[in-house]
């Protein structure tokens, strides 16, 4: 394909009222792009935010703890002991 212009017509590239359409459409596009980039590296973030709170884990220690605070706040209450887990 030649994409070379006829010396006999006078070419100037200009923004008129053909190109405004293509050139909105595309600021369009792109402004949802930008848009939708962002809302789901927010929403990445939250994940992150929600995968890291629920890696803390219950630690047998953290039972153990809980289980003799329990204990001593409550003399009357049958607590049982904390097994140990591998």
């Amino acid at each position: 394909m030649n994409n070379k212009i006829p010396p006999n017509i006078d070419y100037h590239p200009t923004i008129s009222k053909k190109t405004l359409m293509p050139l909105g459409a595309t600021a369009a596009v792109l402004g949802g792009v930008i848009w939708l980039t962002t809302l789901f590296n927010l929403t990445n973030a939250k994940l992150d935010l929600l995968i890291e709170t629920q890696s803390t884990h219950w630690t047998n220690v953290d039972q153990r703890l809980f289980a003799l605070e329990l204990q001593m706040l409550n003399p009357t209450l049958n607590v049982p002991t904390v097994e140990e887990h591998p």
